[in-house]
């Protein structure tokens, strides 16, 4: 249990830094098409 446990909190960690990556790729996007626009 205490392995499934440790997947599951570093399976969630990868996908964290995953999700906060892509939505600074995401904000700098938008904020330069707003700088052009």
């Amino acid at each position: 249990m205490e392995r499934l446990t440790q997947n599951v909190k570093n399976g969630l960690r990868k996908f964290a830094a995953s999700y906060v990556k892509a939505m600074t790729l995401y904000g700098e996007a938008f904020l330069a098409t707003k700088g052009i626009a």
